[in-house]
């Protein structure tokens, strides 16, 4: 499943500080820290704390993937939903 169906490409190791570091870009962005609050570390995961973050992200992306897709697909105004 590695990088397959919208899944996190978990054997490429480059994508993983690209990750944190496009996390930590976005934080900064949205200022919910400032530029020198946020610290960017590397660190190797254990196999059970990698399952452990999997498995309280997974829920979480799953909900965020549905509801943008249901808001992509959401009725238009009722001029142009009256047109098909």
């Amino acid at each position: 499943m590695d990088g397959e169906d919208n899944c996190f490409p978990l054997l490429n190791e480059k994508a993983h500080a690209a990750y944190g570091n496009k996390i930590a870009r976005g934080v900064i962005q949205e200022n919910v820290f400032g530029v020198n609050e946020v610290v960017v570390i590397k660190a190797t995961l254990t196999e059970t704390e990698a399952t452990d973050l999997e498995e309280h992200i997974t829920p979480v992306y799953n909900e965020i993937r549905d509801a943008i897709f249901h808001e992509a697909i959401k009725a238009m105004d009722s001029d142009v939903e009256d047109l098909i």
